[in-house]
């Protein structure tokens, strides 16, 4: 039996509300990123299994990193009586690592369902940033968009650090770049329907960027049939520095929020994108995920309505 937990204090700043959260009017570019194994491996366990200390385990599904650029044009929490407080908008660039979860059975891991993990988030507004760090503890940082809503043939994020240094400042640094450098054709559309129809379509307009790689179409399909399904979780640490030791975590737990889907419209865009990544030590994501300046494997685009319900402390 969990121990019964204080209330909840509201006063000052009224910036976070809580779960559920409905984001409507989602329009994201979706782009494939190769990162590197390993690294993503260690990460992994650093942020996951370590803490997590057996309970469940998390293995990446390959060298992949998904970015999410885009914005949601209404978010507000559903909670009983945060209604009326009315909403925000939210432009977001995200990276996702697909993960599956599972367990160790004398000694071999056995995946049991689907993840994702999202290291890095920039959003453009303290509410969404408070919002993610405090109910679910997303990594979630500050950045700036070029065009605001982050969805054009180029897109700049600029994000808040620098390079350290004793007598280096913080300050707004342009961090990503994003610029289409070529179209092979018309984006394919992906007809609206089941779970299984809208997965089964995809992985057959893969086929046509993938070739004959018939075990990474099967594993897409599986993932996106299982996503819209709303049996992926979304996963991430949550932690709080300790106020007398603060190199440790007074407050540390894995939490897997329950995403369900809606409004669905997919298509496959057969165009090429070039991810330029500047070097800020404040935002590691070269050493962490491998992940350098590339022209991309894959782009898509999509429009959704998403509900992120109440966060599930899986670990410890």
């Amino acid at each position: 039996m969990s121990p019964t937990l204080p209330p909840y204090i509201e006063f000052g700043a009224r910036e976070t509300a809580p779960a559920p959260f409905e984001c409507k009017g989602g329009h994201f570019l979706g782009l494939v990123l190769e990162g590197e194994a390993q690294k993503i491996d260690a990460l992994c366990q650093q942020m996951l299994n370590v803490p997590a200390a057996g309970k469940v385990e998390y293995a990446p599904l390959g060298h992949y990193v998904v970015m999410v650029v885009g914005p949601f044009g209404e978010l507000r929490s559903k909670a009983k009586g945060f209604g009326p407080m009315g909403f925000v908008k939210e432009t977001q660039l995200s990276l996702w690592l697909p993960l599956a979860a599972g367990s160790s059975v004398s000694g071999t891991f056995v995946p049991d369902r689907f993840v994702m993990a999202c290291p890095y988030v920039w959003v453009d507004n303290p509410m969404s940033l408070l919002n993610g760090r405090e109910e679910y503890g997303y990594a979630k940082a500050l950045g700036r968009f070029d065009p605001p809503n982050g969805l054009a043939d180029n897109v700049t994020l600029s994000a808040f650090g620098g390079n350290f240094g004793t007598n280096n400042e913080a300050a707004w640094h342009e961090l990503l770049k994003i610029e289409k450098v070529a179209s092979a054709g018309v984006p394919i559309p992906i007809p609206v329907g089941s779970a299984q129809a809208i997965a089964g379509a995809i992985a057959q307009a893969l086929a046509t960027v993938l070739g004959d790689n018939a075990s990474a179409i099967e594993i897409v399909g599986e993932f996106v049939e299982s996503l819209l399904q709303a049996k992926v979780r979304q996963v991430a640490l949550k932690q709080f520095r300790d106020a007398p030791k603060s190199k440790n975590a007074c407050y540390q737990a894995v939490v897997e929020v329950p995403v369900q889907l809606a409004n669905v419209s997919p298509q496959l865009l057969l165009s090429q994108w070039q991810v330029n990544l500047k070097t800020l030590q404040s935002y590691p994501i070269g050493y962490e995920l491998g992940i350098s300046t590339q022209t991309t494997l894959l782009s898509f685009e999509f429009e959704a309505d998403m509900l992120l319900k109440a966060g599930v402390v899986v670990a410890p």
